[in-house]
């Protein structure tokens, strides 16, 4: 007779067992399920209240999630001139170890 995973209750055949699809299948339903209800959940708690909560007095939520994306476009911005003032230095380095002039 077949184990069962702690969590789900998923079907684990014994090594000694053959191979049914009805176990398999009912395995998929139940992952399937958990799946859309942890999808659900987090979109549940996007929608909620954390975000006019955080928004606070006089602010909209909408002015929140605009902060948020402006935060992370800046952020991403500084990244790529980080890196492109980096690769300058570098090139400067190896110009002046060759003697070049800028």
């Amino acid at each position: 007779m077949a184990n069962h995973t702690t969590n789900y209750n998923l079907i684990k055949p014994l090594g000694t067992e053959n191979y049914d699809v009805e176990n398999d299948n009912s395995n998929m339903d139940i992952i399937d399920a958990q799946l859309k209800t942890n999808a659900d959940n987090i979109t549940t708690k996007a929608n909620d209240s954390d975000l006019t909560n955080l928004a606070g007095e006089g602010r909209t939520t909408e002015t929140v999630k605009g902060n948020a994306y402006a935060i992370a476009n800046l952020t991403e911005e500084f990244n790529k001139n980080k890196v492109e003032t980096a690769k300058q230095f570098i090139n400067m380095k190896r110009k002046l170890r060759m003697g070049g002039m800028f």
